[in-house]
């Protein structure tokens, strides 16, 4: 009985021992892989922070296949996959993830949102819309706020500016103090002023230009357009007061403001006071065309020789390539025979130079050309886009 017995506590023993190194040799197995998923997915982020985007994508393809659960990891891959411009397989990974029932909420939320940007890089704004609608039904305030940036993406997309309002309205309760927001409603109510002026419905651009106030009373855009609007109505007052507003919340803009002070000082006939103003602009904020648009005044005012010698003055203090063009044709108008050739051909260099050179520059992505755009056509901001300073430029 008592071998038995020894001959049981063997077995167990022996069993025990089995089970332990099993075990040992599991976690060991477990944390090599581990380590080596770790490896793996960290030389995935250091490809991708070094814009390596084909060897990343291999990286975390070789992630995948040590563990196929990892979620952080395939999320990251569809990322590459769409900015590589592969949108197919990057829904493809989305709509997998989606497929499986292990998920959290909030993984859920992140899969659908990158689905949601997978089919707005690809044009496929119905679905995108289908979809961030479904998540703004059952989210939290932070995910409503996600999904509400890209619905106001698609409405923008589409050009639908009347829905694009409505859901920026909805972000807006969330984020009441998000200045960037409340210049893209501004905007939004400015494309829809613009419609209802095309369709013939001044007072309701009228009112939409208001409305575009409300979000950003500095909206130099809509200040622009009520003031131009004034001028049609013959209303100087109302329209002079919408160019001083304009004047002191968009002061690196003031050369877009001055066709319509001029009209308006012109209107009534004021010269004296169209060339205090412009002074005072230029002073606060030192600009050619303004500079240009005093000499020219002056000269009509005062003469050739007061105007030559305000122009020499100004360019002392502030060099541009525009000014020195006006400069040297200002000396071509009045002796025109008398001034030497070399004076004809520097001007008509300078001319060709500034032909060349773009007057207007996006703040947010570089893009720069000649003519003025309220949303860059390269990064679709709203408002970036400014008159380039310097001496090549206002």
């Amino acid at each position: 009985m008592s071998d038995l017995f020894l001959l049981l506590l063997l077995v167990v023993a022996v069993g025990i021992g089995w089970l332990l190194g099993f075990q040992a040799r599991r976690e060991r197995r477990l944390s090599h892989l581990a380590a080596k998923l770790r490896r793996e997915y960290f030389l995935g982020l250091n490809h991708l922070l070094s814009e390596h985007s084909d060897e990343a994508v291999e990286t975390f393809l070789r992630a995948l296949e040590i563990d196929s659960d990892a979620v952080d990891t395939h999320l990251a891959l569809a990322e590459l996959f769409r900015r590589k411009g592969d949108v197919g397989r990057a829904v493809k990974v989305h709509q997998g993830l989606l497929n499986r029932n292990d998920l959290s909420a909030a993984q859920v939320h992140l899969v659908q949102t990158g689905l949601a940007k997978d089919y707005l890089s690809s044009g496929l704004l119905d679905r995108a819309e289908t979809l961030l609608r479904d998540i703004l039904s059952k989210s939290s305030a932070q995910q409503r706020i996600d999904a509400l940036v890209l619905l106001m993406e698609v409405y923008q997309q589409e050009r639908d500016w009347q829905n694009a309002l409505y859901v920026g309205q909805q972000r807006l309760y969330l984020q009441p103090e998000n200045p960037r927001l409340r210049s893209h409603l501004s905007h939004y109510a400015c494309e829809l002023a613009e419609q209802a002026l095309s369709g013939g419905q001044r007072q309701m651009a009228y009112d939409y230009l208001k409305q575009s106030l409300s979000f950003d009373a500095g909206c130099g855009r809509a200040l622009l357009k009520l003031t131009t609007l004034a001028i049609e109505d013959s209303q100087w007052r109302p329209a002079l007061r919408y160019l001083k507003r304009f004047q002191k919340s968009n002061p690196d803009m003031l050369s877009e403001g001055l066709a319509s002070i001029v009209e308006v000082y012109r209107a009534l006939e004021r010269p004296k006071a169209l060339v205090k103003v412009l002074v005072h602009w230029h002073s606060t904020n030192p600009s050619a065309t303004l500079l240009i648009a005093i000499a020219r005044y002056i000269k009509a005012e005062e003469g050739y020789e007061q105007a030559h010698a305000f122009m020499i003055e100004q360019l002392n203090k502030r060099m541009t390539l525009r000014g020195i063009r006006y400069l040297t044709e200002l000396e071509l108008e009045q002796n025109s025979a008398l001034q030497p050739q070399s004076t004809r051909l520097v001007a008509n260099a300078l001319q060709m130079v500034l032909d060349t050179k773009a007057c207007y520059q996006c703040g947010h992505c570089g893009f720069h050309g000649r003519q003025m755009y309220w949303q860059c056509p390269r990064c679709k901001e709203w408002g970036a886009i400014k008159p380039i300073r310097g001496i090549e430029g206002d």
